[in-house]
């Protein structure tokens, strides 16, 4: 695996990480909480994206 790809893959985790670790920013509604939860995963698919274009074929 090359550098960049590696590191990216290490940042998105400790990022994934740091988030799951903060339970007490969860809203207490059940839909609330999807809708943040939501936002959260696609906020790391973009940082995903920025870091690591995706290969034009």
């Amino acid at each position: 695996m090359d550098r960049p790809r590696y590191f990216t893959l290490v940042f998105v985790s400790q990022l994934a990480m740091s988030w799951v670790g903060q339970t007490d920013l969860l809203p207490a509604d059940e839909e609330e909480r999807t809708a943040f939860l939501a936002a959260r995963r696609a906020a790391v698919v973009a940082a995903v994206q920025r870091l690591s274009p995706a290969a034009k074929v």
